[in-house]
């Protein structure tokens, strides 16, 4: 279970805001504020308001540094094929969804597959899924992947739309990419851009408080440490090309999936999928 009663203070909020997280971790939810920025309340200082409210609503206040936040999420490993079609009539596009069990954010390979899922379909139009399917093969109108790690394992998903007629295409193709990915692991060439553009954007998010805000939240639930805005360009550069494949390897899985459809289809052309799933 997540240890509710924690603040993290450092972004200027207004009290309304801060009696709702406080009142949140009263009643066992889980909430932790983060108050970024000098804010003032007549003669008492918001950061002080805030603390005086959390003591007397009986909650511990943290100044950061804590371990990360705990709770056990069940997540069954995936040990088929399941495919399914959701028919919706009438629509111009067709979406395609492939999904795994990914990582939590606080697993220790969480960086290494981060950047394969960078390599994949997690960055740039030169990814992988844009170059093979988009750009070369003219199947979709965008295809990207994403990692949903947060304190429990969350999804590694594939998403694409695509004209109807080439569903079933399109997830062949999805499929080819997620095996050759597996198998072969990123190029040293992939790594280095994929290196480039995660250090080189980092600062663009830390320029609005809330972006540095977001940031000392995701420290502190995680236990990353509060230098973490400091560490993370090494932390990106230490990963090595054999820690990306090795991540490829253990999590990729071109053989036990979930493979969604929605769209104005005909199951009888997607092969053995579940209607209306």
């Amino acid at each position: 279970m997540i240890p509710a009663r924690r603040l993290l203070l450092g972004r200027e909020r207004e009290l309304a805001s801060v009696n709702g997280l406080l009142e949140a971790a009263r009643a066992g939810r889980g909430a932790v504020a983060v108050l970024e920025g000098a804010a003032g309340i007549g003669k008492t200082s918001l950061l002080d308001e805030t603390t005086h409210r959390a003591d007397t609503a009986g909650l511990a206040v943290l100044r950061g540094g804590g371990a990360p936040l705990e709770r056990e999420y069940p997540f069954g490993v995936v040990r088929q094929v399941f495919t399914g079609v959701v028919a919706r009539p009438g629509k111009s596009q067709a979406d395609v969804v492939y999904a795994i069990p990914g990582v939590a954010r606080t697993a220790p390979d969480y960086d290494a597959v981060m950047m394969m899922n960078y390599v994949l379909g997690g960055g740039s139009l030169s990814s992988r899924l844009m170059d093979q399917i988009r750009d070369r093969q003219g199947l979709v109108y965008g295809v990207y992947s994403g990692l949903m790690a947060g304190i429990g394992a969350g999804p590694l998903q594939i998403r694409a739309g695509t004209n109807p007629a080439n569903a079933a295409r399109c997830a062949d193709a999805i499929l080819d990419e997620v095996r050759r990915l597996h198998d072969e692991g990123p190029t040293d060439e992939e790594m280095e851009e994929a290196k480039g553009y995660l250090t080189g954007v980092f600062p663009v998010r830390l320029e609005t408080n809330a972006g540095v805000a977001g940031q000392l939240l995701s420290a502190e639930i995680y236990g990353l440490g509060l230098d973490y805005i400091e560490r993370y360009p090494s932390l990106i550069r230490s990963v090595t090309t054999a820690r990306a494949r090795e991540a490829a390897r253990q999590h990729l899985d071109p053989e036990h999936y979930v493979l969604l459809f929605a769209g104005p289809l005909d199951s009888a052309g997607l092969g053995d999928v579940e209607p209306d799933a």
